[in-house]
């Protein structure tokens, strides 16, 4: 394509632009939606997105202008994944004590790739060429959406409650408490609270917390959807 180092400059800003325009609202975005969900349509959008770079080039098609928007929004996509990819380990691991191993298999496999990736592109491009070497960067982004798809389990949509809210576990727990005079899960607090029709903060959020439910357990194909990213090429 004849790129002169400007052309290359650019490409390589466009790259690291995301992080710096995007990570706040992305957050914030991530935080307030199914994460598991995200994570499988991230990579849904990486992989085709990738996969027009080789089909443009085998159509005599492919432009800097076209390697621009990629480059762009492959980087807010990656940015989305790894926000929510941080915060859904939490949610499928079942037992806190095993969370710090999970998130160091996680961390293992990411250093792999990260440290094994670009010798292993480099090869696929001196034995494949470039767009092949690319279309096997975008099927790595689709059998990863495909191994998570296969072992997701529930999914919740974690909204910020407001002050005075209440989750409906805990509404229904008060009620049965407030009718027998008593619960072993409420305190006589909360109870007398129930029963005036006023609940403070401090008091939804204690029954919220101890009435949430354990998160699934990571099945082996969400593990290996979590950590089948593809390699720099």
């Amino acid at each position: 394509m004849s790129a002169g180092p400007a052309a290359m400059g650019v490409l390589t800003a466009l790259e690291a632009l995301p992080s710096l325009l995007l990570a706040v609202f992305l957050g914030v975005f991530v935080d307030r939606i199914r994460r598991g969900r995200m994570l499988f349509w991230c990579n849904i959008g990486q992989g085709l997105l990738i996969g027009t770079v080789p089909s443009a080039a085998a159509f005599d098609l492919l432009t800097m202008m076209h390697l621009y928007l990629v480059t762009f929004s492959v980087s807010a996509l990656a940015l989305a994944y790894g926000l929510a990819h941080t915060a859904y380990i939490p949610v499928l691991v079942t037992d806190r004590r095993q969370l710090t191993a999970a998130n160091s298999s996680i961390a293992l496999t990411d250093s792999i790739t990260a440290v094994a990736g670009p010798g292993i592109g480099g090869l696929l491009v001196q034995l494949l060429t470039a767009p092949v070497a690319i279309a096997v960067d975008s099927a790595s982004f689709l059998i990863a959406a495909v191994l998570q798809a296969s072992g997701r389990g529930p999914d919740p949509c974690r909204q910020p409650r407001r002050a005075g809210s209440d989750c409906p576990r805990a509404r229904a727990s008060r009620r049965s408490g407030a009718s027998a005079g008593s619960s072993p899960s409420l305190s006589a607090r909360e109870v007398s609270t129930s029963s005036t029709g006023a609940s403070s903060p401090s008091t939804s959020s204690t029954a919220c917390e101890s009435w949430d439910c354990p998160p699934p357990r990571l099945a082996r194909s969400q593990y290996w959807g979590l950590s089948v990213r593809c390699w720099p090429v």
